[in-house]
């Protein structure tokens, strides 16, 4: 037989029948009095220990339908299920003592009811245990069948009570070595015959051993900081993780061996979860007419999931990419909302367009997601990146006035901060003037700053992917480039809270924790693949791309911070700007536009617009020298 045969789930045709589970329980009933006729001192006319036997029957039949105890796979048995054991049990003598009396008030012969009535507790108490005691057997016979199998060969993190869902749905396909937990309490004891260790103890025994085994993070209530701790320790003594999903997700509440998935990446640099204050949040957002701009990408998309659950009156979801705009309109329709929503495929670059969506709706919140973001294309395409960066957010900006939005919230990037790129420098321009128009106008205009999103489309974890599935090399432009990284749901919390508390012209920083180096990065990737750096997979130094920095930064030289209500939120203390001065220098691209376009003389512009702008390894640096001459 091929050994992996063995790992497959098996179907339910494995299992007894559940009429088979019920036969065997009656069975036990039937035995239970047949041991208590032979043990019993009281002498019965044969035609009462009939009724009795019949009584026992139906009663401990019947008993089983309000537990549905017959149901439950006998191998799997669990300590819920010996809890409802004896309440199966307990059904059982009150369903035989109504009938019992009901017999012996017919027959005008209750004398003996109490004599019976004792020997049915008995009997309750024999067959409770035999319940129990059969389940148990089944149950040890198939731990130690798969006990005394080969491989894989798993270690489960948490002796909890998720850590023996774990267990029980692990058990068929492998062998499970022992329990890990934190928990010094309950080390060195034994749980369903396995020994519960310390991490280090259990490193010790599986450097002895020298077998390939699995480490089953089980925990449910622990922190992402925490999971990707534990994690990383469990990466650099080589063993390979996998992680059991929240219990909220099980599916119909039982835990298979399908749903235990590989740590991903994300589960290592995604931290925990901000607490927003949804309060405020849905006062925001509710029976409001809400706009999303960008509304297929990365963003936007997410920010159009977390919106739904606030119900707004009307989303208007407004994207120039028609394929993705209608992936997402299939996905929504999943959720079964009643909620009106607008698809609308546009290009924030045309005015026509963005006044006639303004025009035909009024609009409550505008959340502009839309832009080019990828930094060596915008540096290739310095007049695609002003036109729809810079140029398209003042088309919204301006509408959003003309129509008194109460508010639009921008979202920028870290990127912006001391720009060294094309992409970089149009945001940073379109930052200065959604800040500089909040002065005149009586539309709220509010700046959030993101570092680099998990998962978003181009970032360099799906290309990581890609390359490793290749089977190499993994290019990383530089040994020492380090980037700050969120997940797409808290960038999206972000965003919100940021629309809530804001009252115009902030500019909201979150909290992004620590830097991450790339290479780090890569080289962790290339271990949750199951592979080894160098021997599987290369690492190979591409060179930093044009326009791209080595570190990114989330304030410049002349921001400092000021703190928010949240602790994970600060407030960027920026310089102002006037709006007329801004304005005629933004105007200057849309003439230039219009004629011939000089991306020498965009630039240049752009550059002035943005003074701290300085270009790296960029066709474009040439006119920072330009820019410092007499």
């Amino acid at each position: 037989m091929n050994a992996n045969k063995r790992h497959i789930i098996p179907s339910k045709h494995n299992f007894a029948s559940k009429w088979l589970v019920f036969s065997v329980d009656v069975f036990l009933a039937v035995f239970a009095f047949f041991i208590l006729a032979i043990v019993d001192s009281f002498k019965q006319d044969p035609k009462e220990l009939w009724i009795l036997l019949l009584t026992i029957i139906i009663g401990y039949s019947f008993g089983q339908f309000p537990t549905k105890l017959y149901t439950i796979i006998v191998r799997k048995t669990a300590i819920s299920d010996i809890y409802k054991c004896f309440l199966t049990s307990l059904y059982g003598f009150l369903i035989t003592t109504i009938l019992l009396i009901a017999i012996y008030a017919w027959s005008n012969n209750l004398i003996i009811l109490p004599k019976v009535l004792l020997v049915l507790v008995f009997h309750a108490i024999i067959v409770s245990s035999l319940f129990v005691l059969w389940r148990l057997l089944v149950r040890n016979f198939f731990l130690v069948k798969h006990d005394n199998e080969s491989g894989p060969f798993y270690w489960i993190y948490g002796a909890s009570t998720a850590g023996l869902l774990t267990f029980d749905a692990l058990n068929p396909h492998g062998t499970l070595i022992g329990f890990i937990d934190d928990n010094k309490s309950i080390q060195k004891k034994y749980i369903n015959g396995l020994r519960v260790y310390s991490f280090s103890d259990a490193v010790l025994q599986i450097e002895k051993s020298k077998t390939p085994v699995q480490v089953i993070i089980a925990i449910q209530n622990i922190s992402k900081t925490a999971k990707a701790t534990l994690v990383e320790a469990c990466l650099n003594k080589n063993l390979k993780v996998k992680v059991v999903p929240a219990i909220e997700t099980w599916i119909h509440g039982e835990l298979t061996v399908g749903q235990i998935k590989p740590v991903k990446i994300e589960d290592l640099l995604g931290r925990d979860v901000i607490n927003i204050e949804n309060k405020e949040v849905s006062n925001e957002i509710y029976n409001r007419i809400i706009l999303i701009t960008g509304a297929a990408g990365s963003i936007g998309s997410e920010l159009v999931v977390q919106i739904l659950h606030y119900n707004p009156s009307k989303i208007i979801l407004f994207d120039q990419a028609e394929t993705p705009l209608f992936d997402l309109e299939q996905v929504i329709k999943s959720y079964d909302t009643n909620l009106e929503i607008e698809f609308v495929v546009g290009d924030i670059t045309k005015l026509t367009e963005i006044r006639a969506v303004f025009k035909n709706n009024n609009i409550d919140l505008v959340f502009h997601a839309a832009a080019y973001k990828h930094v060596p294309m915008m540096e290739q395409n310095p007049s695609t990146a002003i036109k729809c960066n810079l140029l398209g957010t003042k088309n919204l900006a301006d509408m959003a006035d003309e129509f008194k939005v109460k508010k639009l919230v921008f979202i920028s990037t870290d990127k912006a901060v001391n720009p060294t790129n094309v992409m970089g420098a149009t945001k940073r321009a379109a930052e200065i003037y959604i800040q500089s128009k909040n002065a005149v106008s009586e539309t709220a205009f509010i700046t959030t700053r993101f570092g680099n999103v998990l998962g978003s489309n181009g970032s360099v974890i799906p290309q990581f992917k890609k390359q490793i599935d290749a089977g190499g090399p993994v290019r990383v432009t530089h040994p020492e480039i380090t980037r700050y990284f969120m997940t797409i749901p808290e960038a999206c919390q972000l965003v919100l809270e940021a629309g809530a508390m804001g009252e115009g012209g902030e500019i909201f920083i979150f909290d992004m924790g620590e830097s991450v180096k790339i290479i780090d990065l890569a080289k962790k990737m290339i271990t949750l693949s199951g592979l080894e750096v160098g021997k599987d997979i290369e690492i190979e130094f591409s060179g930093l791309r044009p326009g791209e920095k080595l570190f990114e930064e989330l304030l410049n030289d002349a921001e400092t911070t000021l703190p928010t209500h949240h602790n994970k939120i600060m407030r960027s203390k920026t310089r102002a700007y006037d709006f007329e001065k801004v304005f005629k220098e933004i105007e200057f691209f849309q003439k230039i536009m219009i004629d011939e376009i000089d991306e020498m003389e965009l630039v240049s512009s752009l550059k002035k617009l943005v003074p701290e702008y300085l270009s790296k390894n960029s066709r474009f640096e040439i006119l920072d020298k330009d820019l410092k001459l007499p």
